[in-house]
């Protein structure tokens, strides 16, 4: 890694975090006092410090010091007229306001953090016998992408390449794809292939359990095969079955025998014995994603009653029964399309009558559900979300505990919608749908602050279990803000 930047044509936007990191960071990550920038040829001086008082990094040049920067450069400027003289001075203010300024910004703390992290992770786990490291990759996405845009990965895997270590970085989302457990494949529909999906949630399940769903690996997602089956088989698990299929376990919720006792008095199987209605009403809110953080009461209203009826549907005993109680429910003239579409697909219909006069109405139907089908509606999408998302929310969470089995480290990199840091904020996300209920126990849908994020689940989650586990999981901490964790 050279020690210069080497910019060309006076390109001062062109240096970004990932350069600055680059040249200020030794090997082990910590800091180097100083680097050097070159400018068509001509070399700039760049030192940085950390001041102990605040912690925060200042950067400064010889580029502007007469003493230093013009001794060096004498020849450089000996007979240079006083325009000329200018416009160099104004490209060397130039970087330094610009190195400066990354210096000082939060992605380079984040980076920074994450580059750290990283190396003490591996390290951590190097040893003659594992030259083969994966790291699980967990955290929002604002931080997860300074990652992946910023090529941190690259630059660690390059480093260690010459030790002939390989290193992976997971996500548990990878693993789901990789066996086709996708939100394609988890459609609510009798007949997903009528809307554009791949799969019928509750064949993906039984997939699951039959281990057929590891059929048609996905090589390509990058994961190797026996780590897709050691996952599915992890999931046939009774007790992690019943978490990820979400009817099922909400249907064993709705509909507690009487006389039973919740052993745990606390957690969804305890409001759901308590007042089943306001359980239902939470849990939809909670694991509705933020894509429909615009909800309206109105629309909410509307949501736990299709929740409601969908359930009730899958909790026929007989499939067959089952599947035909769910083409009525999502009958076309049940109000999942709105007016424009409803016309759209009358007007389909009425042109196929026409032109196969001959065709079965069954057989016109189908093809016109084929080219304009109903999960186009906000009505259908928010209902398949509920269950897809709180599918998710399981997944992720058990891929915690999938990972502490497999003796993998994770990496959390924690940030919140906007980016910002969730440092020091722990206990607040633990007790974030706590905090939000109002006097009635109901959780509130007020300003947008729909559900909760995946993540801070699984923060909650790895707090449980860095608790149980007597804090043996490793648990790598990476903050959006400009402390690192320790």
């Amino acid at each position: 890694m050279s020690d210069i930047f080497n910019i060309k044509n006076n390109d001062i936007n062109s240096i970004s975090a990932m350069d600055v990191i680059n040249n200020m960071q030794k090997t082990d990550g910590t800091l180097k006092t100083s680097t050097t920038v070159e400018v068509n040829g001509h070399r700039y001086e760049f030192s940085v410090r950390r001041d102990e008082t605040n912690g925060k990094l200042y950067g400064t040049t010889n580029a502007l010091d007469d003493k230093g920067f013009f001794a060096a450069l004498k020849r450089f400027f000996c007979g240079v007229n006083a325009e000329e003289r200018a416009q160099r001075m104004n490209v060397a203010n130039a970087i330094t306001q610009k190195i400066a300024s990354i210096i000082s910004d939060n992605k380079y703390a984040q980076l920074t953090n994450n580059l750290l992290q990283f190396r003490a992770i591996v390290n951590r786990n190097l040893s003659a016998n594992n030259k083969n490291i994966e790291i699980a990759d967990y955290g929002l996405s604002p931080n997860r992408n300074l990652v992946k845009n910023n090529n941190l990965l690259d630059k660690i895997r390059n480093e260690y390449a010459d030790k002939g270590v390989t290193i992976s970085f997971n996500q548990i989302d990878s693993y789901n794809s990789a066996c086709k457990i996708t939100p394609a494949t988890l459609c609510i529909l009798p007949k997903p292939d009528a809307a554009g999906m791949e799969g019928n949630y509750e064949d993906t399940m039984n997939a699951i359990m039959n281990s057929s769903i590891i059929e048609n690996y996905d090589k390509y997602q990058g994961i190797p095969k026996e780590k897709t089956e050691d996952w599915v088989k992890f999931l046939q698990r009774p007790e992690n079955m019943k978490k990820i299929n979400i009817p099922a376990k909400l249907n064993e919720y709705l509909h507690q025998p009487a006389d039973s006792v919740v052993e745990k008095q606390t957690g969804w199987k305890a409001e759901f014995k308590a007042d089943p209605d306001k359980a239902l009403k939470n849990f939809v809110i909670k694991n509705l994603s933020h894509d429909f953080k615009d909800i309206t009461p109105e629309e909410l209203s509307v949501l736990v009653k299709d929740v409601k009826r969908y359930l009730d549907i899958m909790n026929i005993p007989d499939r067959t029964e089952r599947d035909r109680k769910l083409e009525e429910f999502f009958d076309v003239n049940n109000g999942w399309r709105n007016k424009k579409e409803q016309e759209k697909y009358e007007q389909e219909v009425k042109t196929l009558k026409e032109e196969y006069p001959d065709s079965p109405e069954e057989e016109i139907i189908s093809f016109a559900l084929s080219s304009n089908h109903v999960g186009t509606t906000r009505r259908f999408l928010m209902l398949n979300n509920v269950f897809v998302y709180a599918t998710f929310r399981q997944t992720s969470k058990l891929g915690l505990e999938f990972f502490q089995e497999q003796n993998k480290p994770v990496m959390f990199q924690f940030a919140d919608y906007n980016g910002n840091s969730l440092e020091g904020r722990f206990g607040d996300i633990k007790n974030e749908i706590k905090n939000r209920k109002d006097e009635n126990g109901n959780i509130t849908i007020n300003q947008g602050k729909l559900g909760s994020a995946i993540t801070r689940s699984e923060m909650r989650h790895a707090a449980r279990m860095q608790k149980r586990l007597d804090a043996q999981f490793d648990l790598n901490l990476v903050y959006g803000g400009n402390k690192i964790a320790k």
